[in-house]
């Protein structure tokens, strides 16, 4: 699946366009939880990194009002 979302990003960045999704952590019991009750981030990508064993996009967030990066296998919807 993550490599869906991989291509489905570089298609965004390669057009330019931008993306919605909502960002979640686990709790003490590994259960998926929403940050901020299921905020929509609305995020300009720039680039896709790969570090420590890990996805990430860089890009424009409005929720900052400035460059910022969210984790690729904790992006929902």
């Amino acid at each position: 699946k993550i490599y869906y979302i991989i291509d489905a990003l570089n298609e965004a960045i390669n057009r330019k366009k931008k993306v919605s999704f909502q960002y979640f952590t686990y709790n003490v019991k590994k259960q998926k939880k929403l940050k901020y009750d299921g905020f929509t981030y609305v995020f300009s990508l720039y680039k896709l990194i790969w570090n420590g064993d890990y996805y990430y996009v860089v890009g424009y967030s409005e929720k900052h009002k400035g460059i910022g990066s969210f984790r690729l296998d904790r992006m929902a919807r």
